[in-house]
């Protein structure tokens, strides 16, 4: 009876682990989500990109502003990545924020009046 008990226990705790870890979007979830949001997504190879690491990228543009969106090939080159990326918005004026989920990036750089329908939409992504 008490091996049952603690078979049980190991499984719901598992169960309830594995159900709070937020799933990495890919570069076509991400365009799908947007585009339900009313922007319109580019997609390419992140050729000119300041690093080599970078295997997608995404542009989602809307009015006046844009959210990209990366996949680098491992979670360490996305760290490494959004570190770079910091580095350029030293004395940046505008609402900036880096969300990493593993290998993946939401990046955003917009003029403050943008910040708060920004932040809702990301939310909506699950970043």
């Amino acid at each position: 009876m008490k091996r049952i008990f603690i078979l049980s226990m190991i499984s719901f705790l598992l169960l309830g682990v594995s159900g709070c870890m937020k799933k990495a979007l890919s570069t076509d979830e991400f365009q799908a989500k947007m585009e339900e949001l009313g922007y319109v997504v580019e997609i390419n190879n992140g050729s000119g990109e300041q690093s080599s690491e970078v295997e997608e990228m995404a542009i989602a543009s809307k009015g006046n502003y844009e959210i990209k969106f990366y996949v680098l090939s491992n979670s360490g080159s996305a760290i490494d990545f959004s570190e770079s990326i910091k580095q350029e918005w030293q004395n940046n004026a505008n609402y900036t924020d880096i969300k990493r989920n593993d290998n993946t990036l939401v990046v955003i750089n917009v003029n403050p009046e943008y910040e708060s329908i920004v932040k809702e939409d990301i939310k909506s992504l699950g970043y």
